[in-house]
């Protein structure tokens, strides 16, 4: 449970408040001077409170404050003079005075209450001046009515008396305008404001009460409720002071306008002003002493004036509205304009000012139904430019590409989808349009560029969907036309390739494989096989190579050449290949260890790439029991030439430490990559494959394959001259066999000698007789 909130103490301003009261209640019954002494007291501690309030609370309206407090001294002065000099009464001069005194009270309390608001420099506060004075002008219609009328005509005072009276009211009025002026500026009042507000009201109250007096015959001392208004008004002012929140009296509010009320207003003193005076003149009899011209003077000039203000107001209300009006549509135009300006950024490529995939997605969505053609391209070898000269000429090179694809394709048909990729949409564009589209496009993006003070060249592959009017959604078109981007890619690049749906159905295909190879090897699913390496002149086996195998219960077993590429796409060949060393090297170790044959294990150029491929390899050894010489690793020409020879130094390090420990790296298919030999003193390799492409002819006629059997020779050559091991794989007939003998290669690998063996028939297999050797 929460603890209550402790309650708040009354503050200074509510004792004040209450005993302020009681004494003004108990002053009222008091007659003679006793009653005016405590008049006199309760006026004067209004003046203590409010100078404390200031002094404690320091608003930023100080001066507004003493003005008022002022005001109130000069009128308890007036007070003491009236009640002292009871003599001087009689006296005009003493009473002029002591009038002006009384007088003075008002008019400090008028320009108090208009230094509380301070200036606006946005001319906000003109508006509230100008409803004031309507305020006031509309009440002195009825004030005229009731009050001025009655005293000009009533001949029962003198004229120092009536004009004092007079000038109570119009000051009065000052005063009304000065405090709705407070009001319409600030809106909403605080506690300390209603108390301030409820202070001046009273104060006007008790004037209004003595001017009602005076103009009904009544004597010149004040009824006691106007002495009642006065002391309240003294306390409840004096409370204001006190109050916390005194310096937000006066406070501008900004949210404050011409409120419903307040037009409500208006509209009242414009039709109840001419009734009540209209009323007036019908049902009192007509003056027809000397005053009798200000029957009708005054009320028309006071409505003339109310009639002139509240034009005035409906002109400051237009230009209000027109104002607000023109500040709105300023405000729409810069809207639409940022919403152009988003637009813009949400549907454009920054870089190269083209459309984006979001555009693309919102066009092909308005081709869907109709014959459309779109290409989808993907730059070949930007990568490599882009981290060699760093991404500032990459992007040249990027922008450059945009404004050729802009010169041979429709205007705003180029989109650039992100990276190295673009692609361009043409309605109406069949097939052969769409085809013809896609070489322009070939023939511009393949011309040099000339980029960061180099001339450089780069290709494109295109991927070719042209619509039939068949309804497909966006993603199925960028799909499709994908499928025959990538396959574009897989065709050597360079290339144009149309989609078919047989693309869609390898995609399928594939998709489905990549799932299965997933599942295989979260299952076990996955086996080795092994082929053994034969040392032609002793007939020993001196290694097996590791080949990967898959059959997926209940659809046979998978060919590596469909698999195989699947998990390198995928990115599966990584865990693949680390499980297939770590089950090769369990399995071969009873292998080395009686027969002393090593295992070779194909690594793909994604696990070479690994920066802890090494210690991977390394573990995988110590863990199985095996040494270094136990182990041959066999990777593609094309990845060790790609890898091993370009600027990243840490492949080679890589082959190197693992060399370091006894471990051969083989190239495997030599002949069918790079096929160049001067490649291969800078390559750290002990071992040569050669491919069964160049084996494979060695049973025809000797003349029809005289070049292939050339190089083959040459290969050999540069293999013994490089201290390289050379295995010629693929070899299936005595024929072939008989040939390589004479050619001087020593270990050869195919069927001829045994195909790939599940692990169980491996040892059977190295338990064997030794095969005969020819002499």
């Amino acid at each position: 449970m929460h603890a209550a909130a402790p309650a708040r103490r009354p503050g200074a301003w509510t004792g004040y408040l209450l005993l302020g009261l009681v004494g003004a209640a108990l002053a009222v019954p008091a007659d003679g001077a006793t009653g005016r002494l405590l008049f006199t007291l309760v006026q004067l501690t209004g003046v203590v409170a409010v100078l404390v309030g200031v002094r404690r609370h320091r608003p930023a309206a100080a001066t507004a404050w003493r003005l008022m407090a002022l005001g109130c001294v000069l009128a308890v002065a007036a007070d003491a003079a009236w009640t002292l000099a009871p003599r001087l009464r009689a006296d005009e001069p003493f009473v002029t005075v002591v009038a002006l005194f009384y007088l003075s009270k008002q008019v400090l309390l008028s320009v108090g209450l208009v230094r509380l608001v301070p200036r606006d420099p946005d001319r906000r506060w003109s508006d509230a001046t100008l409803d004031g004075i309507i305020i006031a002008t509309g009440s002195a219609v009825a004030l005229w009515t009731f009050v001025g009328r009655p005293l000009v005509h009533s001949g029962r005072f003198g004229h120092l008396t009536t004009a004092t009276a007079l000038a109570y009211a119009v000051i009065d009025l000052l005063v009304l305008a000065t405090l709705t002026r407070l009001l319409f500026a600030t809106g909403r009042p605080t506690r300390a404001a209603g108390l301030f507000v409820a202070g001046v009201v009273a104060l006007l109250a008790g004037d209004g009460g003595y001017c009602v007096t005076l103009a009904g015959g009544h004597p010149t001392d004040p009824a006691r409720g106007s002495l009642l208004c006065w002391m309240g008004a003294a306390v409840l002012i004096g409370a204001a002071a006190l109050h916390p929140a005194v310096p937000a009296i006066g406070r501008p509010n900004p949210a404050s306008g011409t409120s419903t009320a307040r037009v409500v207003t208006f509209v009242v003193l414009a039709v109840v002003d001419p009734v009540i005076g209209a009323a007036v003149e019908l049902l009192s009899h007509r003056n027809v002493g000397a005053h009798a011209w200000a029957d009708d003077l005054v009320p028309a000039l006071l409505l003339m004036a109310l009639s002139v203000l509240l034009v005035l107001r409906l002109g400051l209300l237009l230009r209000t509205v027109n104002s607000r009006a023109e500040a709105l549509a300023g405000a729409l135009r810069v809207q639409e304009e940022l919403q152009e300006q988003l637009t813009q950024r949400a549907l454009h490529d920054p870089l190269t000012g083209l459309g984006n995939r979001a555009l693309l997605a919102e066009r092909l969505a308005t081709a869907t139904g109709s014959v459309f053609a779109l290409l989808m391209l993907d730059l070949d070898g930007f990568k490599d430019i882009n981290d060699t000269l760093g991404h500032p000429a990459g992007d040249e090179l990027l922008v450059e590409v945009a404004r050729r694809l802009r010169s041979v394709a429709p205007d705003g048909a180029v989109v650039r989808l992100g990276g190295d990729e673009f692609a361009i949409l043409v309605p109406g564009a069949d097939r052969a349009t769409a085809t013809n589209l896609a070489e322009a496009v070939l023939a511009a993006v393949r011309a040099p560029y000339l980029v960061a003070g180099r001339q450089l060249y780069l290709t494109t592959s295109i991927g070719v969907l042209a619509g039939d009017g068949r309804r497909r959604a966006a993603g199925d078109a960028l799909r499709d036309g994908d499928l025959a981007l990538y396959a574009a890619k897989s065709a050597g690049k360079n290339q144009i390739v149309v989609f078919d749906a047989a693309l869609r159905r390898a995609r399928s295909e594939r998709a489905r494989l990549a799932t299965g190879l997933r599942r295989a090897l979260a299952d076990n699913g996955l086996s080795m096989h092994y082929q053994p390496i034969v040392d032609l002149v002793t007939g020993r086996v001196r290694a097996v190579e590791a080949l990967l195998r898959w059959s997926p219960a209940g659809l046979g077993p998978v060919s590596p050449s469909e698999f195989v590429p699947v998990a390198e796409e995928t990115g599966l060949i990584v865990p693949i290949g680390g499980w297939a060393l770590d089950r090769a090297l369990r399995q071969g170790r009873g292998w080395y260890e009686r027969h002393q044959v090593a295992i070779s294990v194909n690594v793909s150029a994604l696990q070479l790439s690994a920066p802890d491929f090494a210690d991977r390899v390394l573990e995988a050894l110590a863990s199985n029991d095996i040494p270094g010489e136990g182990l041959m690793l066999e990777l593609t020409e094309s990845v060790l030439i790609t890898q091993a020879t370009g600027d990243d130094p840490s492949v080679n390090q890589c082959l190197n430490r693992l060399r370091e420990h006894g471990i051969r790296i083989a190239v495997d298919d030599f002949g069918t990559g790079y096929s160049s030999l001067s490649y291969l003193w800078q390559l750290p390799v002990d071992v040569l494959k050669i491919d069964r492409m160049f084996t494979g002819y060695l049973s025809a006629p000797e003349h029809s394959d005289s070049r292939r059997t050339a190089f083959l020779r040459a290969i050999l050559d540069v293999g013994r001259s490089l201290n390289l091991q050379t295995v010629a794989e693929g070899v299936e007939t005595p024929a072939e066999e008989r040939r390589l003998r004479e050619m001087g290669c020593r270990y050869v690998q195919g069927y001829l000698f045994s195909p790939p063996l599940p692990a169980l028939a491996v040892g059977e297999y190295l338990n064997r007789p030794l095969r005969a050797v020819p002499v």
